[in-house]
């Protein structure tokens, strides 16, 4: 406590040095302009240089990153962790080889729902709304798991569509939803 005006109180604090890194694409070629998204896409964001190289400066300890890029499925998210008071190279972020989901959002009757929204669940993708024929497309995927949900124009949200990009046939999906409640 301090006891008059007079007094005061000092604070030093150490400076915290960069994290710095690379991002690669699924080649291992350096991606530029990929950007880097420390927590879930919540916190600071970097992109990378034309080298692949980035550099996150003021960052927490402990880091959830990620790097996504257009033409390109998100890298898997990496934790890692560093001391603050030294340099800290790494991590190395490999983009993943896109996929892409095409279909039709139909209601219960076969029309096409135009307007509908349909989201997927995997990080760093973009949701798609349907067309006036009900269409709609999702790209940039990661190979493997996925599910899909819909939101009708009245906000209703219909799903989960589980999906796996390896048994998604070559032709278009069809989301059939059921009666608006």
């Amino acid at each position: 406590m301090l006891s008059s005006a007079a007094d005061s109180l000092t604070f030093s604090l150490d400076p915290i040095e960069p994290v710095r890194g690379r991002v690669l694409d699924p080649q291992g070629r350096p991606a530029a302009g990929a950007r880097i998204l420390e927590g879930y896409g919540r916190g600071r964001e970097a992109s990378a240089a034309r080298d692949g190289t980035f550099e996150l400066v003021g960052m927490p300890c402990k880091l959830h990153l990620s790097a996504v890029l257009p033409g390109f499925a998100p890298s898997e998210m990496v934790v890692f962790e560093h001391r603050g008071d030294a340099t800290a190279d790494g991590p190395v972020l490999v983009l993943r080889p896109a996929h892409r989901v095409a279909g039709r959002v139909l209601d219960v009757d076969g029309h096409a729902v135009d307007g509908a929204t349909v989201e997927c669940s995997l990080f760093g993708c973009e949701s798609a709304r349907t067309t006036s024929d009900g269409t709609f497309e999702l790209v940039d995927l990661p190979a493997g798991s996925f599910t899909l949900w819909v939101t009708r124009p009245d906000k209703t949200k219909t799903g989960p569509f589980d999906m796996n990009i390896d048994q998604i046939p070559p032709t278009p999906l069809e989301l059939c939803l059921p009666p608006a409640q």
